[in-house]
């Protein structure tokens, strides 16, 4: 997909039924963590395209905010793992957003140029290489080998163990579902161009 804009394939739903304007409601949490960039006025929300399968936004949407909310990995191997994913399958959206929300937690616009580029290359600690090492294999085979996760379990616990394929597949769908809307770009996101 392109970073260019492309005409909506669905448009968001604009009779508030009461389950809808529900479904839509953004918590303290989530604006704390995100901020206001996904409802503001200034352009279609995601959700509000969703909801015309309200019963899936149901589910989806809760998935979607828990990461970067009550998620257990740390927010460093948690972006490592997003920005990897949203780059292997050129995701604009996921991967603009998540460099903004790299930089927020301290990560270096070099750091991100490397995630671009794998694990193999300098720079990258053994856990870090194991992180992206483990979504490409989740991309290629829908697995991870035995060696990165022995990496992996060195420094997490079963709960960030088990929430790292969710939290990949998560944000794989989730880019999916923008791309094939053709959901935009919100301001001030470069898409694949951002470092």
């Amino acid at each position: 997909m392109t970073d260019e804009a492309k005409p909506l394939r669905i448009e968001p739903v604009t009779e508030m039924t009461e389950e809808i304007a529900e479904l839509l409601y953004v918590s303290p949490e989530v604006t704390k963590a995100y901020g206001t960039r996904g409802t503001a006025p200034s352009g279609p929300n995601l959700y509000a395209m969703m909801a015309h399968n309200p019963a899936l936004l149901r589910i989806f949407k809760p998935l979607s905010s828990f990461f970067g909310t009550q998620g257990l990995l740390p927010a460093r191997d948690r972006e490592i793992a997003i920005l990897r994913i949203a780059w292997l399958n050129q995701l604009p959206f996921v991967w603009g957003e998540h460099v903004r929300l790299g930089h927020a937690i301290g990560m270096e616009t070099e750091e991100i140029e490397r995630i671009t580029q794998g694990a193999d290359i300098p720079g990258w600690n053994e856990h870090e290489a194991a992180i992206l090492r483990a979504v490409d294999e989740l991309r290629e085979s829908a697995d991870i080998s035995d060696g990165n996760w022995s990496v992996l379990a060195r420094s997490w616990n079963e709960g960030q163990l088990v929430e790292l394929p969710i939290l990949v597949g998560q944000y794989q769908t989730l880019g999916y579902v923008q791309n094939v809307l053709r959901y935009p770009l919100w301001e001030g996101n470069p898409g694949m161009a951002a470092r």
